[in-house]
Parts: C-alpha cells; structure tokens; sequence
C-alpha cells in the first residue's frame, strides 16, 4: 500500500526551501545552520518529535570528479538523462559498495585487479576500506569504466533524517531544522556531509526538495499537561536540543502546568546552546515577565561536556536528581492542600 504523499521516504512530496541562517560558526565552513521550510503548498504538518527527511542532492564538484575519472563526457546518456544529473540526483556517492568494487575488479589487473576482489569480498587488504567512497575507488584503483555499468553498480541515494526544531502549532506551514553542517578529511581529500552541506550551500531559498515527514514512535509529551517532564538533550551542541526546541515554541494555548527540567550540553561554551531558536524563550522567566513560550522550564541547566569532561555527566546527574526533588516537594505541597 503507497502511503499518502509526504507521509513516507516512498513517496516523497515537494517542499519549497525559504531561508538559512548561521547560529553558531565553528572552524572554517563549519558551524551550526537553522533552515527554514514552507510546507503549505504541499500540505504537510507535523507533531512534537516528527523527523523530516530530505533527498538532497550530491555536490556538483564531486560528481565532476567522478566522470573525469571515468573518462566520459557529463552529456553521456544513461537512464534516459545525462551521466550528470543522474549521479547528482539519483546514485549515491558515499561509500563504495561491493558491487562497485566487483565491476571494477573485472575492468583492472595485476594487484589492482587483487585488491578489489579482496574489497568486494569485505576484506580490507591495505587498510583503508573505510575511507574508500565512490570518488576515492575510482581513484585508487585507477580505472576508466563505462558510464552506463558505473551506475548499475552504485547504491540509491538515501534521504536523510533530521529531527524537527520547530512547532507545527506556532507557525503553521512552516517547519524548521537546526542542523550541524558536516565537513572533513581523509587522507588529502575533503568530504562533505550530503545533505547538511547541500542546505548550507547548494540549495537556493525559493527552490523546491523532495521531503517526507516520519511520525515518531514512543517520543512526543504526555497527554496529561500536569505530568512532569524531564527533556536531557544527548550529546553537545544546539542540534542534539533540536526536539526541545519544537516543544520550547508550542504557544501559550498548548501551555504544560506541571513541572518541568531542560539540561543540555555544549561543547566548550554554554552560550551557544542558549542561541538556539526558541531556546531563549524556554529560559526561566521572572514571574513580572511572563515568557510566550508553552513550557517553560523550573530548571534550565547547560553543561559545558567537553571543556570539563571529568565534571559533565556528574552535573546532569545532579541537576536530575534536583529536579526529582522539586517534583515530589510539589507533590507533596498538592498533598496537603487537598487533604
């Protein structure tokens, strides 16, 4: 059975791409983005805890590199398109699977021919299988292949997941990501993240993407709004707190009474979890100054994890347990009032 549009990575609806802002800047071209997505067109919603896959497509570089190696011209016909738009929208170009390590192994000789028999048969002979993508097999093993049986051998391009940072009841048609932009070397080569690099840089505000929205399964409030909550954001950065940022902008009619403890994590600087969008609003607020945030948190801790290390995972243990306290002292307040 096809699922309903937009409901499935099967069957993927288009969504328009609006804006992309820098949060927090790390390194050169690294940092965190906060990107922004219009679903009224397509008619997609969404609930606290949904993830929202995107089909990005590869970098235009990497797949130039690619077809030099195989020596074809990017016009080359394949699956009725050009070699060009097919291994930027459709193959993916990240690890090389054994298939790809099969065909190459007919179309070399002598040690190269060896080793990738060796590859296809998930034998690492020289060490470096794990850093071999389609680029770098093509590569190291230095062979020209035809463009059609290339293809043939690769993998599909899969979606990615990310979980949503924003809330369908605040801003309906609106959706938001708050995602890590991913970059790296091996060897002498840099990689890039698909999809992270591709929101960050490739894709134009106006253009549209492929997206499928994923309903999460066990992770969403209670139903009852009295029930204590307590939200740990696993890892460090402001992406790991992506979930509670959806729960930090439902507005004031969504509202939870009971009590509630956010503890996060940053790497070295507490401050730039605090920049994330609708986390500030989520901070305690004075009670002459009411916060417009749905849940706003009794208890509201930032742990710098990799600055002390040592100190981390003690702290949030800590501020856990403060917080159970706080809850079975409000328990027992309610105790006595309806006695």
């Amino acid at each position: 059975m096809i699922a309903e549009p937009g409901r499935s990575r099967d069957n993927p609806i288009a969504a328009t791409f609006l804006s992309r802002r820098l949060v927090e800047q790390r390194g050169l071209g690294e940092g965190t983005w906060h990107f922004d997505f219009d679903l009224a067109g397509c008619g997609l919603d969404y609930v606290v805890g949904d993830s929202f896959g995107i089909f990005a497509k590869n970098d235009l570089g990497l797949v130039d590199q690619i077809i030099a190696l195989l020596g074809a011209l990017h016009t080359t016909e394949v699956r009725g398109r050009t070699l060009r738009e097919v291994l930027t929208e459709d193959m993916s170009l990240s690890p090389a699977p054994d298939s790809l390590f099969e065909l190459l192994s007919y179309l070399t000789g002598g040690a190269q021919r060896e080793k990738a028999r060796a590859l296809a048969q998930g034998e690492d002979p020289d060490g470096d299988a794990a850093t071999l993508d389609v680029s770098g097999a093509a590569e190291v093993l230095q062979c020209a292949s035809a463009p059609r049986a290339f293809v043939e051998a690769l993998e599909l391009l899969q979606p990615r997941l990310y979980s949503i940072s924003s809330s369908h009841n605040a801003t309906p048609g609106k959706l938001s990501l708050t995602v890590d932009c991913v970059r790296y070397v091996v060897g002498k080569r840099k990689r890039l993240g698909l999809a992270s690099t591709f929101l960050a840089e490739r894709i134009q505000p106006g253009d549209e993407v492929k997206v499928y929205v994923q309903k999460a399964h066990g992770f969403a409030l209670p139903q009852d709004p009295k029930t204590p909550i307590i939200m740990i954001g696993p890892g460090t950065g402001i992406r790991r707190s992506a979930p509670f940022c959806s729960i930090a902008a439902r507005p004031v009619r969504s509202a939870r009474t009971g009590c509630s403890s956010a503890i996060s994590a940053s790497e070295t600087d507490s401050s730039s979890v605090e920049r994330a969008p609708n986390w500030q609003r989520y901070r305690p607020a004075p009670s002459q100054h009411p916060s417009p945030c749905a849940c706003v948190a009794q208890k509201y801790d930032v742990r710098a994890s990799r600055a002390r290390p040592d100190l981390a995972a003690d702290l949030a243990h800590a501020s856990a347990l403060e917080f159970l306290g706080a809850v079975a002292r409000q328990a027992k307040r309610q105790a006595r009032q309806q006695a």
